[in-house]
């Protein structure tokens, strides 16, 4: 029987969600160099990831003003750890995914997490197309231009709603561009609207199961049924707020659980991994509430170095090499392979 190390190192994992260019940014501008190599590289290598998603992900402390500057600064600050880190590859297309891989290098994308930095101009879209961005998230937990967010918790809101006519022109030119697009963050209601526009596959790059977690940030399994059927691909989140409603919920375990909720929705082509690791970057110490209890966030593989343990589990529940193959990277690349030639 092939060993997990052996399983690991053969699998060309796909991490679909990472805040990468937001940690660059942030300590490149206290002065650090070398973060890739110093913090990131040699967990990427224990767990076996060979393509990393980095989203650009502005937080409200730059909003509405900075936006457009910080998203720049983070692009700007992850091309110079690249030329730091030769171990790593932009990548613009599926043939560019398979030259890093054939290299032996880890293949970056990078990816919108809210469009704030485009103002009201979609216009301002192929500029960072041509950046490198090929995923378009059209927002995080809160309202933007283009659409709202679904939030954590069912706390008081004003009157919600969809995408907004520059939402929709927005998709309709990323759909043109080639870019695909992530209903990660979305409320249901832009969910809808993103599912009647796209007539190709659509992710949620980092999002857990409504059922097992009855949080908005989730998906119900009526969501994960269409995104499905779109053939496209569900990340699942380590993150301990979406994965249990308190700290003694939010295990191992239920992480499975909520992997195997999925592929008993939508099949294990519908699976992936998007874990997101915000505690870390974003988060350390920070709560949200879910189902009404206030839920400390932390990662629930640490980092991805604890990948193997996630493994363990699944093999000890009965997955095949197979399965494990197509959701830790197949899945995604497939998707990938279809959209970025």
């Amino acid at each position: 029987m092939e060993s997990l190390e052996a399983l690991h190192q053969r699998i060309p994992i796909v991490d679909a969600h990472l805040d990468l260019a937001y940690d660059l940014y942030a300590k490149r501008r206290d002065g650090r160099t070398h973060v890739i190599r110093d913090e990131y590289l040699e967990d990427f290598r224990k767990g076996g990831v060979r393509v990393v998603v980095s989203s650009l992900f502005v937080d409200g402390r730059d909003l509405p003003e900075g936006a457009l500057h910080q998203a720049l600064g983070q692009v700007g600050a992850l091309y110079a750890e690249l030329r730091e880190t030769p171990e790593l590859a932009l990548c613009r297309s599926y043939p560019e995914i398979e030259a890093a891989l054939g290299a032996g290098k880890i293949a970056v994308l990078l990816s919108f997490e809210g469009v704030e930095p485009l103002g009201n101009e979609e216009e301002l879209l192929p500029v960072f197309y041509e950046l490198g961005v090929r995923m378009v998230g059209l927002c995080w937990s809160r309202r933007n231009l283009a659409a709202d967010g679904a939030l954590y918790s069912d706390e008081p809101q004003g009157q919600k709603s969809g995408l907004s006519p520059f939402g929709y022109r927005l998709v309709e030119k990323a759909l043109s561009l080639g870019m695909l697009i992530d209903v990660s963050h979305l409320n249901d209601e832009g969910f809808a609207d993103v599912m009647k526009l796209s007539d190709r596959p659509v992710i949620a790059s980092h999002s857990n199961t409504r059922s097992l977690l009855p949080t908005p940030r989730n998906l119900s399994d009526r969501q994960i049924e269409a995104i499905a059927a779109t053939g496209g691909v569900i990340g699942i989140n380590g993150v301990s707020s979406l994965v249990g409603a308190s700290a003694g919920e939010a295990t191992l375990g239920r992480l499975a659980d909520h992997m195997e909720q999925i592929v008993r929705v939508g099949g294990e082509d519908c699976l992936g991994l998007g874990f997101d690791f915000a505690e870390k970057i974003l988060a350390p110490g920070a709560s949200f509430v879910v189902g009404g209890n206030e839920v400390r966030a932390f990662d629930i593989l640490g980092t991805h170095a604890g990948l193997p343990r996630l493994t363990e589990e699944l093999l000890r529940r009965g997955w095949s090499a197979e399965r494990i193959e197509k959701v830790y990277g197949g899945n995604f690349l497939r998707v990938y392979r279809q959209w970025f030639q």
